[in-house]
């Protein structure tokens, strides 16, 4: 599994495009949006560990993700 491994970076501090998509009216961090994002996240790691270079695709249907844990740092 560590070949599959991906590492996201939200730069929140430095983007405020960015950082407005992930706010929400109180300027508190919207949890939906995050666990969203973990999710596309964690179907294309699945993809990747389960990718098939004869068939060019994943031979499996990938319907969910397991997150181990979430860190915020500030």
């Amino acid at each position: 599994m560590k070949d599959s491994m991906i590492e996201a970076h939200l730069p929140l501090g430095s983007q405020p495009a960015l950082r407005e998509k992930y706010l929400n009216s109180h300027n508190s961090v919207r949890f939906g949006r995050i666990l969203e994002d973990l999710d596309c996240l964690g179907v294309l790691i699945c993809y990747s560990h389960t990718w098939n270079k004869e068939l060019k695709r994943s031979p499996l249907s990938i319907v969910t993700a397991l997150v181990d844990k979430i860190g915020i740092a500030s």
